[in-house]
């Protein structure tokens, strides 16, 4: 029975099917239809193979993340692979600020300090009858 395909995206999909089988014989000499593996084996391999796509599905993620911010803050230095990641830069950027504005607040800190301290010592200058300190 002869099929006709008109989904292009099926035909492409059963294109590839037909080129990794073919590449699965020549590597292996033979073809899936084998039984020389264990069922825990079979697993094994999916396994195996579901591991490697998560694995580039992370790289594209990243990518592509990267790519996004790179866009965003009109930088492109995340395209090198020798470069910090957008999400790594975007992350030690908020960081940055976090200590930036922390410092700030730290330094507000001292500020009252040592105003409220000067205020002391000129209220206890004051009031022990000394002239004032300034």
């Amino acid at each position: 029975m002869k099929i006709k395909i008109e989904d292009p995206i099926v035909m492409s999909v059963m294109t590839k099917f037909y080129e990794r089988s073919e590449t699965g014989i020549t590597k292996y000499g033979t073809t899936l239809d084998r039984d020389d593996l264990s069922h825990v084996e079979w697993l094994n391999h999916v396994q195996d193979e579901l591991m490697d796509a998560t694995l580039y599905l992370e790289r594209l993620k990243r990518k592509i993340q990267d790519k996004l911010l790179a866009d965003v803050i009109g930088e492109d230095s995340f395209s090198d692979t020798e470069s910090l990641s957008a999400v790594d830069w975007l992350i030690d950027k908020i960081e940055t600020n976090r200590m930036f504005t922390e410092a700030g607040e730290y330094w507000n800190i001292l500020k009252r300090e040592a105003i409220r301290l000067d205020r002391e010592r000129i209220a206890n200058a004051y009031n022990n009858g000394k002239n004032a300190p300034f």
